[in-house]
């Protein structure tokens, strides 16, 4: 999960994942300011993994 910081909000959001195999299930705005992101091994996968969250924040005109 990534967040803006106080007063900004998400405009949209990606991630990272550091090895192949890995599916991801989920890659949505949790609300106005948070992106999640939630991923899993696919197939026999064995290894060390993992995944970053990143957002795209801006301040709204009010």
């Amino acid at each position: 999960m990534a967040d803006c910081t106080a007063g900004k909000k998400a405009l949209g959001g990606g991630y990272l994942i550091t090895a192949t195999s890995i599916t991801v299930t989920a890659n949505y705005p949790t609300d106005t300011d948070t992106w999640t992101i939630t991923a899993d091994e696919s197939g026999t996968f064995n290894g060390d993994w993992s995944v970053q969250a990143y957002v795209v924040c801006a301040t709204m005109a009010p």
